[in-house]
């Protein structure tokens, strides 16, 4: 794997999309090529929801029949909103990367990291394999921290982790002392980050202020350690939750072809994701009746049993009527830490939980 500071995250992702659509025009399943319309926009923690509206907006106007993303929960639900009340010529169908279920509805779907959810069961269990029964939640003040923080409450339950305190940050860059200080004095056996991503900044030099040294957990949010090194130094020493298994086949053999094509193979999510993407998009494409937003909407809800590149050997791609969200199978996060040397180590996945709540 190159050094982290040689990635180009969006190149990587940008050309999984472009020869997975390559292939899917020489083999014969489309009979056109698929153009890709880019729109760069700021949205929210750092821009704002407005921007992402006015962006979906310039797409349907480009004669987009399908839309990739918003990124990030707290854009997504409000786009939902607007898509919803959106006059019929204005609707185009997203495929969003959000962990939030509000952002789902007829012209909402999800290809996301993880899922508010099932992130909180899962690094509860790993929390429980860990030995660790107490946590202090530091959160982003943000619909991301707060939703994750209500699904873990629910798992902790069944996980038996007692949450001893709940400390709101900014959900941008800021300084963490006073926070750590305030999570040392509950007495908690660990740290719990929940948030987009950008909350973890300071938190490993406000450990060190206060001299406490406990096992750190994030979620997804872990994924920002592919971005930089600088992102790799904030996170260093959390364990979080991966969408990358090198035991994955079909990954493998992508990344196969994706080394022949470009020259260099990328081991980790990104470049999967793009192909899971541009996967669902030749499927939706090929089967619409019409080629036109309705059409690929309605056509999106007949994909079904995708081999997926990304996660646990097994995983489906599979939407359906009521069913929006894309990827399906039992391993369905990894677990991974970031060590001071940089690399990352595979840890267990969820198991059961030690009791079984009575059915």
């Amino acid at each position: 794997m190159p050094p982290l500071d040689e990635f180009k995250i969006w190149d990587d992702y940008l050309d999984a999309l472009r020869l997975t659509f390559e292939d899917a025009l020489a083999l014969g399943h489309i009979d056109r090529p698929i153009d890709i319309v880019i729109r760069q926009t700021q949205g929210l923690p750092r821009g704002s929801v407005q921007n992402v509206i006015r962006a979906y907006k310039e797409l349907v106007e480009e004669g987009c029949v399908c839309i990739l993303r918003p990124l990030i929960s707290e854009n997504a639900v409000d786009l939902r909103l607007y898509v919803d009340s959106a006059p019929a010529d204005m609707r185009v169908p997203f495929i969003g990367w959000f962990g939030t279920e509000d952002a789902l509805s007829d012209w909402g779907f999800e290809l996301n990291n993880g899922g508010h959810p099932e992130e909180a069961a899962t690094i509860a269990s790993i929390m429980q394999q860990d030995g660790v029964h107490s946590t202090v939640a530091i959160i982003e003040k943000s619909l991301i921290g707060l939703h994750y923080l209500k699904f873990f409450r629910d798992a902790g339950d069944i996980y038996k982790i007692d949450v001893l305190g709940v400390i709101e940050v900014p959900p941008i860059e800021a300084d963490k002392t006073q926070a750590i200080a305030a999570a040392k004095a509950t007495g908690a056996q660990s740290i719990l980050l929940f948030g987009f991503g950008y909350g973890t900044w300071g938190i490993n030099s406000g450990m060190k202020s206060n001299n406490w040294v406990v096992p750190v957990y994030g979620a997804t949010n872990y994924l920002a350690c592919h971005f930089s090194k600088d992102w790799m130094e904030q996170l260093a020493n959390v364990t979080g939750l991966d969408q990358y298994d090198e035991r994955n086949a079909v990954g493998q053999q992508f990344l196969d072809r994706f080394s022949t094509k470009f020259g260099r193979r990328p081991g980790y999510y990104i470049p999967l994701y793009g192909y899971d993407s541009a996967r669902i998009i030749v499927d939706a494409v090929r089967r619409a009746e019409p080629l036109s937003p309705r059409g690929v909407r309605d056509s999106l809800e007949r994909v079904k049993a995708i081999p997926a590149a990304c996660r646990a050997p097994g995983t489906w791609l599979k939407f359906g009527r009521y069913v929006h969200q894309g990827w399906m199978g039992a391993g369905f996060l990894v677990a991974r830490k970031v060590n001071a040397q940089g690399t990352k180590t595979v840890f267990r996945g969820i198991i059961e939980p030690p009791t079984k709540l009575a059915l």
